[in-house]
């Protein structure tokens, strides 16, 4: 598949993931962005490559679920209570060293 069809699908997911949080509501319109449509299409891209490559995109999605739990819980629990610029970038700063954490854990094994 050309790089090119991949961007193109991945903004038909944003867009559809889009108009569903502003039809029904925000928490929807995030639960299908978070996993059917990114994780699905990066499971679909890879499975275009290879078997390894599939197993590989399936593994890195459910690593990745535990910086983004992080990255999440930072800005709920933050966001009332400081500006959401600092919030934000609490969750990246946090998001940043978990991923790095389990890629240097997973490079050790």
């Amino acid at each position: 598949m050309p790089w090119y069809a991949k961007f193109i699908i991945a903004g038909i997911a944003v867009t559809i993931a889009g108009f569903a949080a502003k039809q029904f509501n925000a928490t929807l319109g995030g639960m299908i962005l978070a996993f059917p449509f990114v994780i699905g299409t990066g499971l679909i891209f890879a499975r275009t490559d290879s078997m390894t490559a599939y197993v590989s995109t399936a593994q890195g999605a459910l690593m990745g679920l535990v910086p983004l739990t992080v990255f999440l819980l930072c800005v709920v629990f933050l966001g009332d209570k400081i500006p959401t610029i600092a919030s934000l970038a609490a969750g990246v700063v946090s998001w940043v060293v978990v991923a790095g954490s389990l890629l240097l854990i997973r490079g050790a094994e």
